[in-house]
């Protein structure tokens, strides 16, 4: 899979970004699509963060976002 941006540079993927065409263009994320359907079809999800809990955490936290986020 080929992904540039306007200016033609690449784009580096986390975790939290990932589509479905993901599991059919990388051979070694194949086996995973059967499990990732499953998963994208769920409606249930708990509460994946807690503001309250947060917003008291005392560890620096830092982050960046890139193309033109």
């Amino acid at each position: 899979m080929n992904l540039s941006t306007s200016n033609d540079e690449p784009i580096y993927f986390t975790g939290e970004m990932i589509y479905p065409s993901m599991f059919r263009d990388y051979t070694s994320l194949r086996n995973l699509a059967p499990t990732a359907d499953i998963l994208a079809q769920m409606t249930d999800w708990p509460t994946l963060y807690s503001p309250s809990c947060l917003a008291t955490n005392e560890i620096p936290v830092y982050t960046s976002i890139y193309v033109d986020d």
